[in-house]
């Protein structure tokens, strides 16, 4: 049996990436008014710019839930060994607490949660040097072995065409905005 990856929607794997190697992709929830999206499956990120451009309502999103990566995780422990369970930075998301609480939703499977301690692509680069490996035959000290190498050299640098959103949605304060957007 062999190592399984997992991710979250938000570490922006493209789909046919994350189908071609395996990598099991965890939809984030995305709440926009009275609605409520699955981040990838019933919102795509075309259609989420597109609203968010025109809608005067901000969306706001959440982290899938312990019982939502206990199910995954249980599902996957029929067919591999072990698993390992990549999530954005636990310092803006609460993803990696609810893998671990996952994780101990299923005793007796084996999985490894990691806090990449990156965001965005950054995390679906490693999962998907992760699940290379993986399809290799890594067992799942080498793919954990991996994703630390990488953690070392993944750096990232974000430009905004605007600061609105992170205003507006609480993630920078008014005299930053102020300065930012002069």
């Amino acid at each position: 049996m062999s190592v399984a990856i997992v991710t979250d929607s938000v570490a922006d794997l493209p789909p046919a990436l994350a189908g071609e190697l395996g990598i099991s992709v965890v939809p984030y929830n995305v709440h926009w008014g009275a609605n409520d999206y699955k981040d990838g499956v019933d919102l795509t990120t075309e259609a989420f710019y597109q609203r968010l451009a025109s809608d005067p309502v901000l969306p706001k999103t959440s982290c899938p839930s312990a019982g939502e990566y206990g199910e995954l995780f249980e599902s996957l422990a029929s067919s591999h060994s072990s698993i390992v369970s990549l999530h954005i930075t636990s310092k803006g998301s609460g993803a990696f607490q609810s893998a671990c609480m996952g994780r101990d939703l299923v005793p007796g499977v084996d999985v490894t949660p990691v806090d990449t301690c990156s965001v965005s692509m950054g995390t679906g680069y490693m999962a998907v040097e992760a699940a290379r490996a993986a399809r290799r035959g890594a067992g799942k000290d080498d793919v954990l072995a991996i994703i630390k190498r990488l953690m070392a050299g993944v750096y990232q640098v974000y430009a905004a065409d605007t600061l609105k959103y992170l205003y507006l949605g609480g993630r920078i304060g008014r005299a930053k905005h102020m300065l930012g957007s002069l």
